[in-house]
C-alpha cells in the first residue's frame, strides 16, 4: 500500500529527484534508436532508461544490445500484445524513479526537455503531480501547423481534457506513485489508451505546463490508428464510458474487433482511496461530453452506412435521454 499522495508534500522538491524514462516500442528499430539517442543527449540525464519491447520481429533488440551492454539502457522484452498501455505499465512496475517520463519510440525530445521539467518541479511550492510540455508535429520533415489547437494546458485542465487528449505521453513527467494508484494505462485499447488516465489525473490535481515545443512528434511513417478519426473517437468513447462508470458495449467500427475491458489494474489501484475523489460537478461535465461525443460519433457512422451503430444508439438509454 502506498502512502497518501499529497501535492503539498515537499519531500520530492530538492536535489535528489529521481527520473525513470520508459520507451515502449514495436518493430521500429531505426526510430527507437533515434528516440534513445534523444534521451542520452539530454542536458539532465535520467537515472535509468527502460526500453520495453513488445515482441519486435525486426532488428530492434539487436541494435539496442550494445547500449544495454554498456549499461546505458535496459531492454525489457515481452510477447507481442499490440497494446502500448501494456508496455508502459510493465515499465512503470519495474521503474525505480520517483518520476516517470514516457517517450514513444517514434518521437524525439529536445535536449533540455528533462532539465526544464525538473527545474519547474524544484521551484514549485507544491510537488507537481504532472508536468507536460508543448509538442511540434512533423510529417516527412515538414512541420504540421497546430494553430487551431487551442485549449487550456496549465492548472485545472479537466474540462479541456474531456474534449480531446491534450496531454501527450511523450511530453509528461509524472509521479510514479500516482500512476500506480490510478492503475496505469489501459491495456485493452490499441489507441487513446492514455485518455482516461490523464482524465483521472486532471480531475484530481492541477497540472503544470511548459509552453515550449520540447517534443517532436513524427507522423507519416506507417499505418497509425491514432490518425483515423472514427477509430480514435470510438476508443475515446470506450474510455469515457468507463470514466463515468457506465459500460455500454458500443459496437466497434467495421474491421475492429470488440475488445472486452480487462481487470489488470485492480491490484494496482489499492491506493486509489488515498487520492482526492472526483467531484460531482466533474462527473456531470464528463456525462455531458460523453453524450455529445456519442451524437457526433453516431452521425458519422450513419453517414458511412454503419446501421449496427445507429440501431444500437436508437435502442440505448442515451437516445432516450435526448
Amino acid at each position: 500500500m502506498i502512502g497518501r499522495i499529497d501535492a503539498s508534500d515537499s519531500a520530492a522538491v530538492g536535489c535528489s529527484v529521481t527520473i525513470s524514462v520508459i520507451i515502449p516500442t514495436y518493430n521500429r528499430a531505426e526510430l527507437v534508436q533515434q528516440a534513445v539517442d534523444s534521451v542520452l543527449t539530454q542536458t539532465h540525464q535520467p537515472d535509468e532508461i527502460l526500453v520495453v519491447d513488445d515482441g519486435s520481429e525486426d532488428e530492434t533488440v539487436a541494435l539496442l544490445q550494445p547500449l544495454q551492454a554498456m549499461g546505458k539502457i535496459r531492454v525489457l522484452r515481452s510477447l507481442h500484445s499490440g497494446m502500448p498501455g501494456a508496455a508502459r505499465n510493465r515499465g512503470i512496475e519495474l521503474a525505480s524513479g520517483e518520476y516517470i517520463a514516457f517517450l514513444d519510440s517514434d518521437d524525439l525530445w529536445m535536449p533540455d526537455k528533462l532539465a526544464q521539467q525538473l527545474a519547474l518541479v524544484r521551484r514549485s511550492c507544491q510537488v507537481p503531480m504532472l508536468v507536460h510540455t508543448r509538442e511540434c508535429w512533423n510529417r516527412n520533415g515538414r512541420e504540421i501547423s497546430q494553430a487551431g489547437q487551442r485549449h487550456r494546458s496549465n492548472g485545472q485542465v479537466f474540462p479541456d481534457a474531456l474534449k480531446k487528449c491534450i496531454i501527450g505521453p511523450s511530453t509528461v513527467l509524472v509521479r510514479r506513485e500516482l500512476l500506480l494508484a490510478l492503475g496505469g494505462f489501459r491495456e485493452d485499447l490499441p489507441v487513446a489508451e492514455d485518455y482516461e488516465l490523464w482524465l483521472h489525473v486532471a480531475a484530481r490535481y492541477p497540472v503544470q505546463y511548459i509552453d515550449q515545443p520540447l517534443v517532436e512528434k513524427r507522423a507519416g511513417h506507417g499505418p497509425q490508428l491514432s490518425e483515423q478519426w472514427g477509430v480514435i473517437e470510438y476508443f475515446r468513447l470506450r474510455a469515457l464510458l468507463d470514466f463515468v462508470g457506465r459500460h455500454d458495449p458500443i459496437p466497434a467500427p467495421p474491421g475492429l474487433p470488440y475488445l472486452p475491458a480487462n481487470a489488470h489494474r485492480a491490484g494496482w489501484r489499492a491506493g486509489i482511496d488515498m487520492l482526492p475523489q472526483i467531484g460531482s460537478e466533474q462527473l456531470l461535465l464528463a456525462e455531458a461530453e460523453l453524450a455529445r461525443k456519442l451524437r457526433v460519433f453516431v452521425r458519422g457512422a450513419a453517414k458511412r452506412g454503419n446501421a449496427e451503430i445507429l440501431d444500437w444508439y436508437i435502442q440505448s438509454e442515451w437516445y432516450q435521454e435526448e
